[in-house]
């Protein structure tokens, strides 16, 4: 941009000269706007994912625990306990399909 500016310094005032240098500067001004934009995007992106990691993190670990905690547990602590970690089980007729918080 800066050597638009320059030569248009130097087009001695000519309006069509320095039109055509105007729409350069518009056209360049428009990509810069576009490509932070885009990087702006791809920041937010890097966030959700980093925060879907830590998510998944949580979940292994709640997982890894619930094989050895499970065995100690009474019924009714059992059933406490699953309630915890599961939002919704749907039976289909054939087989029951379960999620558990934040996989979905």
């Amino acid at each position: 941009m800066q050597n638009l500016i320059h030569v248009l310094g130097k087009s001695g005032g000519n309006e069509e000269f320095i039109s055509q240098i105007e729409k350069q500067i518009v056209k360049l001004n428009e990509e810069c706007t576009a490509l932070e934009k885009e990087r702006s995007d791809i920041g937010e992106d890097g966030r959700s994912v980093q925060g879907d990691k830590e998510q998944l993190e949580f979940l292994k670990e709640q997982l890894s625990s619930f094989a050895n905690l499970f065995d100690t547990l009474s019924v009714p602590e059992k059933r406490e306990y699953l309630r915890m970690i599961l939002d919704k089980v749907v039976w289909d007729g054939e087989q029951a399909h379960i999620f558990i918080y934040g996989s979905h």
